[in-house]
């Protein structure tokens, strides 16, 4: 029995774990089973939501007919990835070369396709932020590098020859040498390329682009080592069609140079921040160097650094004692080229210690300035969502926004500079619907906060690029030029060129390009959301480029018409050229005289009083920009016009205007050239007349050598004046006589120079304003003393 009861439990054990194997075998199975079903089910749902959204995204962009089709199908063959690469860089392609070779039809044609690229260029970025395609990436980088280098042949613009000059004179003269001469690094970049392959308008235009777009992909650099692909996408699009960027890099100016070289310094710096490498740390300080010696803001460089350092917590010995090391180094450098340098001269160091209670007023100018011009950049709102949480409730605010984005670029073409010879991209005298637009993002962004429907979240990257931007916008506040101050109101003395805060707009650039990637990433905010955003950078880019491609045209074909014009002067064989300023230069050139040589051609600038002549084929090459046709008197000239086509960025208007004109004159004896101190003319019983400031200077030319008289008529402005003549910068006049409040004849023996002779009208009592008299307009705000009529030699 015992043997029987152990067999039983044996068995039974057995079947015992039979069970347990067929259990775990059944759980085996089901799960595995349920497993499969839970994936097909999880695949069939999420295929089903994809389908859903993309036929959705198909209906809002291309209506119901095109809903059928599924967009993640489309990356299995690029070919969709292909057509809306090509539209888009066909576009910008065709624009620039519409530009490039004056074809109006093709213009106009695409001013008006602009309206379906638009659509086309938001659903290629939304593709890229999708797939991440090589495809439009490569292809849109290419039209768009092309452009950019397109225009190498350009003529210099006329006051880049300075620059062109100084490379060349450091050629032959010390760097360090005492001299007045402006100081750059660029200078011996340029210097370095001439002495291996000669001077010429290509050369030293694809040094300045090449420089130039190394500034562009470190954006790109930058923004993809602090957020990610998409923000570095847009980086690269916006910087790419940036007007000022476009405009200037095809200009022999430092401005492009330099601000490549700040955007190095930081990408540098931030690699430091990144990954610790001691060696970015030391790059970014010698980049900071070569940025403070290619122009002189880039000294605020080294506190920038520094601040950038305290905000990610790297400040230790090694750091305070390299910035230091450098920023010594910088300073000697300064003392040594810089300080002397004639371009100080024309800015200010504007703090109380200069300027007194007035400080706070011109710092307030300046200010005025520069936050109009990064507005008018049009990247300016959207940079906050940089510094937003993505909420769902904060849609509204979004909404806002995007509202205010569009009424800024309908004010940006109907209230444009209104100097836009000196102030291209910058709103100069139009700041008020600008300030509308600002108070009411700010307004808008005050609402939605105090209703708890935005949070501002502020992280490290943000506040090293609020340091950047605000480091060198403080500078062109304490270090500015002023004009007129003392004569002005102090908030109209300050000065701003556009191009002085080129170095801060990649840090714009960046903000904007983050705040748009975190809208399109958020996955609270609805497709519709994602896709007006995607629409309204793509127009935003289109405008900007239309923009920028009509700026980069306009000083194109003006300066190409000088070019023209020298061209067409030497058919008449010149030994001898005055000018405004020198179109051309050669080795001759010395500086203090201000002469050139070029094709045995002695071109001299008229306003240098280097004036003696011994040579017969003297003529006179001007243009419209700075002698307009009423300052010529009694001249034979021949008139050539520049074109060009401007398209407005937001309607499908085209029109043609002129851009310059140039005028090649042959002067002879008592030709005359009023140089500045005369107003408008004005016409009175028919005579031409003008009236004068406190003094003015007119040119008078003579073929010879000889003792003559020079005769006018002369009428005080409300009370008696004296009158005196001074030639060719004799300190002691050589005629003074009384002038009443009516014309009288005025005569002085004057002894004049072969060639151009500077004639100095000066009143000892000084000038009266109209307004100023109880007897005389209110509204005439002129400086007025001796009205001029009828100049010529007896």
């Amino acid at each position: 029995m015992g043997e029987l009861d152990f067999y039983k439990s044996l068995l039974n054990q057995i079947c015992s774990r039979a069970n347990q194997a067929d259990s775990r075998v059944d759980n085996q199975a089901d799960n595995q089973l349920d497993n499969q079903l839970d994936n097909q089910l999880d695949n069939q749902l999420d295929n089903q939501l994809d389908n859903q959204l993309d036929n959705q995204l198909d209906n809002q962009i291309y209506g119901n007919q095109t809903s059928t089709r599924q967009y993640n199908k489309l990356p299995e063959t690029h070919y969709f990835d292909i057509i809306l690469a090509i539209i888009c860089s066909g576009f910008f392609l065709s624009l620039f070369a519409g530009h490039y070779f004056k074809n109006y039809q093709l213009l106009h044609a695409l001013n008006l396709l602009k309206f379906l690229v638009i659509p086309i260029l938001s659903l290629c970025i939304y593709r890229y932020y999708k797939t991440r395609s090589k495809v439009i990436f490569f292809t849109l980088l290419f039209s768009l590098l092309v452009t950019w280098f397109w225009g190498f042949d350009f003529a210099y613009r006329w006051d880049a020859v300075q620059h062109v000059v100084r490379s060349k004179y450091y050629l032959t003269h010390s760097y360090f040498g005492s001299t007045e001469e402006r100081h750059s690094f660029l200078y011996l970049i340029w210097g370095g390329f001439y002495r291996l392959f000669g001077e010429s308008e290509t050369l030293t235009h694809l040094i300045n682009m090449s420089l130039g777009i190394c500034g562009i992909f470190g954006i790109y650099a930058i923004s993809r080592e602090l957020y990610d692909d998409f923000t570095a996408f847009i980086a690269l699009l916006v910087s790419l069609t940036f007007p000022a960027f476009f405009l200037v890099n095809k200009w022999a100016y430092l401005d492009m140079p330099f601000t490549s070289f700040v955007i190095i310094t930081f990408f540098f710096l931030f690699k430091y921040l990144n990954t610790g490498s001691d060696r970015f740390f030391y790059s970014s300080l010698i980049f900071a160097f070569i940025s403070y010696g290619t122009k002189d803001p880039g000294l605020v460089l080294f506190p920038a650094i520094l601040a950038c350092l305290f905000i990610y917590h790297r400040v230790d010995r090694k750091a305070l004692i390299s910035i230091g090391f450098m920023l010594l180094i910088s300073v000697l450098y300064y003392f040594k080229v810089m300080y002397y340098s004639a371009i100080m001269a024309e800015f200010s160091v504007i703090t109380p210690l200069t300027f007194g209670g007035d400080t706070v007023a011109i710092w307030a100018g300046f200010l005025r300035h520069e936050i109009a011009q990064y507005i008018y950049t049009g990247i300016f709102f959207l940079s906050v969502f940089a510094f937003l949480k993505t909420e769902k409730k904060s849609e509204m605010f979004l909404y806002a926004l995007l509202l205010i984005q569009i009424l800024l670029l309908i004010i940006s073409e109907n209230y444009p500079s209104k100097l836009i010879f000196s102030f291209p991209l910058f709103p100069w005298g139009n700041y008020v619907p600008y300030y509308i637009l600002l108070g009411l993002s700010v307004m808008c962004l005050l609402v939605s906060i105090s209703l708890r429907q935005t949070e501002i979240s502020i992280d490290k990257r943000g506040v090293a690029m609020l340091i950047w931007a605000a480091s060198l916008t403080a500078f062109f506040i304490i270090n500015g030029r002023v004009i007129d101050y003392g004569l002005k109101p102090l908030l109209d003395v300050s000065v701003l060129d556009f191009r002085y805060l080129m170095p801060a707009m990649p840090a714009l650039i960046i903000l904007f390009s983050s705040g748009i990637s975190k809208i399109v990433g958020s996955k609270v905010y609805s497709e519709k959301s994602k896709h007006i955003v995607l629409l309204v950078l793509a127009l935003t880019l289109i405008f900007n480029f239309i923009i920028a491609t009509n700026s980069t045209f306009y000083y194109a074909n003006s300066g190409n018409l000088r070019a023209e014009g020298y061209k067409e002067l030497q058919e008449q064989s010149p030994e001898v050229v005055y000018t405004h300023w020198p179109f051309y230069y050669g080795s001759g050139y010395d500086i203090g005289k201000f002469a050139w040589v070029k094709d045995n051609i002695t071109v001299k600038d008229i306003h240098s009083n280097y004036f003696n002549s011994t040579e017969d084929r003297t003529f006179l090459l001007f243009d419209t920009y700075c002698y307009t046709p009423d300052r010529l008197v009694d001249f034979n000239s021949k008139k050539i016009e520049a074109k060009t086509y401007l398209l407005s960025p937001l309607s499908t208007a085209t029109t043609e205007e002129t851009v310059n004109s140039v005028y090649i004159l042959k002067p002879e004896r008592g030709s005359i050239v009023l140089r500045d101190g005369f107003y408008t003319v004005e016409y009175w019983d028919n005579k031409p007349t003008r009236w004068m400031g406190n003094s003015s200077t007119l040119y008078i030319y003579s073929d010879k050598n000889m003792n003559t008289t020079l005769s006018m008529k002369a009428e005080s402005f409300y009370c008696q004046r004296t009158l005196e003549v001074y030639v060719n910068g004799n300190v002691n006049p050589v005629s003074t006589n009384m002038i009443p409040t009516s014309f009288v004849t005025v005569e002085s023996a004057v002894n004049l120079e072969k060639g151009m002779n500077l004639i100095k009208l000066a009143t000892v009592e000084g000038s009266n304003k109209p307004c100023d008299l109880a007897d005389s307009n209110p509204e005439d705000t002129r400086d007025l003393s001796v009205a001029i009529q009828d100049i010529r030699l007896n």
